[in-house]
């Protein structure tokens, strides 16, 4: 029995076939991004699951979520105050 499921179990094959056969690929990017470089990226991924791994391209899921800078932390600082030092930085 793998996972607690018997390999005769509908539910096993279910959960086998959503991990297995359909990846999940979820992008966490900041706010800004335009549609042409979302449709990019999911073009991009989509083709490099199908290169190297061999998935099938109806079977891949990508959700792109986009997050304010607000919360979004990054070197001890909260994003839109990091680029704002390091902007602050560059004009000095």
């Amino acid at each position: 029995m793998k996972g607690g499921f018997s390999p005769a179990d509908p539910w096993a094959k279910l959960v086998a076939f959503f991990f297995e056969e359909m990846p999940y690929i979820n992008v966490q990017i900041t706010k800004g991004a335009t549609r042409e470089q979302k449709k990019r990226i999911v073009e991009d991924f989509t083709a490099s699951l199908v290169n190297h791994l061999g998935k099938k391209p109806e079977h891949i899921h990508i959700v792109i979520a986009e997050v304010e800078e607000e919360n979004w932390g990054y070197a001890g600082l909260l994003t839109d105050d990091y680029r704002k030092k390091t902007a602050e930085n560059r004009a000095t």
